[in-house]
């Protein structure tokens, strides 16, 4: 059985401006919480000025046990993480470059028996083995069935299930959730994506125009990473219980109408640091890509093209004056209705100043219409 030495880990802010040591406290789905109703909580250092994690974490359970280890890089995953169980077992450990997996990724049973092997090249994901609880060999020479399953956030758990071929996906691959609802397919030519279809809660076939640098992964990221990276939060948390994240998350009433009172002041266009969405531009495109519904008339006439669209980032976060700078026939239309969509559920980073004062920038992207 693999034994885990503990040692603890020192975290030092230095004298970066706007790094903090925190300590943030989650409920069971990992929403920031107050501390008395929290199940989990994390010490790590935080960047106040662009609000996002910017050194290494440790999270625990209520109890204090250690839950996993890592460390982030400019907002994003980078370097060695260790997932642990609540007897100190190691579960799956590997390193992330730039908030995406890479080299060798190893997850255990809780026995301490190795389940599997992966390793991440470049667009392929290569499975070196896969073993059953009692360690024999479920794959002959890489060639096998693979599934497992996963947790998502308030949401049933999801599977992932498909083929493999001397250690690379091979066919047919499906992401559904436990009820058998489909969510995604795609398929495979020697670990290489040939292409993929998304589905609505409907069943309803998706168009997607962005491609992720690995689609279907076999060690999918836990839904925690998602909702603590967009700090997403239970309703009643005030800046009082997080004072260094007060321009994040709602704050006392006198401070709210101060807040809402200066939006009226000037729009920058370029800033310090501009604004950005949670988890970076990849993650924005994605989810506007999932809420297109492409116009029939243009899918008959095969109209495709960028729409830029404008619109203002407030110093909160939210997104409002939409409008179009350069359309295209039959998609304008879509494409406001797309942002505003996006808009009526998600804020992003606001722009910042050099005295990290944030201010309301305007903002200018392309929606990318395409057949596929």
């Amino acid at each position: 059985m693999r034994i885990l030495l503990v040692i603890s880990l020192i975290l030092v802010t230095g004298n970066i401006k706007g790094q903090v040591l925190g300590r943030f406290y989650y409920n069971r789905n990992w929403e920031l919480t107050a501390r008395d109703s929290s199940e989990f909580f994390r010490v790590c250092i935080f960047d106040t000025v662009r609000n996002t994690f910017a050194g290494q974490i440790r999270d625990f359970d209520k109890n204090g046990k250690l839950l996993m280890t890592g460390a982030y890089k400019g907002g994003m995953r980078d370097g060695h993480f260790i997932h642990y169980s609540a007897n100190q077992q190691v579960l799956l450990e590997g390193d992330y470059n730039g908030g995406l997996r890479t080299g060798t990724w190893t997850k255990y049973y809780p026995s301490g028996k190795q389940m599997y092997q992966v390793v991440f090249e470049a667009d392929k994901a290569v499975i070196k083995f896969l073993n059953d609880s009692l360690g024999s060999p479920i794959l002959e020479d890489g060639t096998g069935h693979w599934k497992e399953q996963y947790q998502e956030y308030k949401s049933p758990d999801r599977i992932v299930e498909g083929y493999l071929k001397d250690h690379v996906r091979e066919g047919a691959w499906s992401l559904r959730d436990v009820r058998g609802r489909m969510i995604r397919q795609e398929h495979y030519k020697n670990g290489s994506m040939s292409d993929k279809t998304n589905y609505d809660e409907k069943g309803k076939k998706i168009n997607e125009m962005f491609e992720s640098s690995h689609p279907i992964e076999m060690l999918m990221d836990h839904f925690k990473f998602r909702i603590t990276e967009e700090l997403t939060i239970v309703e009643g948390i005030t800046g009082d219980q997080y004072p260094f994240l007060k321009k994040v998350l709602p704050i006392g009433q006198n401070e709210l109408n101060n807040l809402k009172s200066s939006l009226n002041e000037e729009i920058f266009t370029v800033v310090e640091l501009p604004a950005g969405p949670y988890g970076g531009m990849r993650k924005f495109y994605e989810t506007i890509a999932a809420l297109i519904k492409y116009p029939e008339k243009a899918r008959r006439m095969r109209i495709e093209g960028k729409v830029f669209i404008e619109f203002i980032v407030n110093i909160d976060g939210s997104l409002s004056d939409f409008k179009i700078v350069t359309g295209v026939d039959q998609l304008d239309e879509e494409a406001l209705r797309i942002i505003k969509e996006y808009a009526s559920t998600h804020r992003w980073l606001p722009g910042r100043m050099p005295s990290g004062r944030p201010v309301r920038q305007r903002y200018t992207l392309p929606i990318i219409f395409r057949i596929g």
